[in-house]
């Protein structure tokens, strides 16, 4: 299985299964560090949702995030809700069993945002070293990083990427879309 790293850049597009055959579960992994300089931490949230082919979201509960941990019959998964940033690699992880998600779902947008941001006055440019990483979950071999530091300074959320379907393989789509607002505001803009 050929497991090479790639740091994406926006507008990327790169194969998932058909150069890994083997992969069947994929591990997108969230990290930054704890916020050491103004005394509020940084809760960075890892979020997931389904869309179908005409890129709609068809039901809220096909958004996986810290409080909907599942979702899709456990086709995807979130980890844990980490508030600070303490601990080493990653701090919030989504699991995507590819085999088990639904053919009536087309994509799977993954994004992160600054929890209550707007309140905190919290942005992109305050958080070091954040990043988005996937990796298959059976070998932990990364295949590809997209740091979020500068280019998202002035936002309080990005949309990361897509993991969709190409024919009867997965690929991954680099969205890199900064936004600002919570998890709501974001998939309002996906809602039929």
């Amino acid at each position: 299985m050929s497991t090479i790293s790639v740091n994406v850049t926006k507008g990327q597009r790169l194969d998932l299964t058909k150069g890994n055959p083997g992969l069947k579960t994929l591990k997108v992994g969230l990290g930054w560090d704890v916020n050491e300089t103004s005394g509020v931490n940084f809760d960075l949230d890892a979020f997931c949702f389904g869309v179908d082919s005409a890129g709609k979201l068809a039901d809220i509960s096909h958004v996986c995030y810290f409080n909907q941990l599942s979702i899709l019959g456990g086709a995807v998964s979130h980890s844990v809700d980490n508030l600070t940033g303490a601990g080493a690699g990653d701090d919030e992880t989504i699991t995507i069993n590819l085999a088990a998600v639904p053919a009536s779902i087309d994509r799977l947008v993954i994004a992160v945002n600054i929890y209550v941001a707007s309140n905190r006055r919290q942005n992109f440019g305050m958080v070091r070293n954040a990043f988005a990483r996937c990796y298959d979950s059976d070998t932990s071999g990364q295949l590809m990083r997209y740091d979020l530091g500068e280019e998202f300074s002035t936002f309080e959320g990005v949309v990361f990427g897509e993991v969709y379907r190409n024919g009867g393989d997965w690929k991954f789509g680099a969205i890199s879309n900064g936004f600002n607002g919570d998890i709501n505001s974001l998939i309002t803009q996906y809602q039929k």
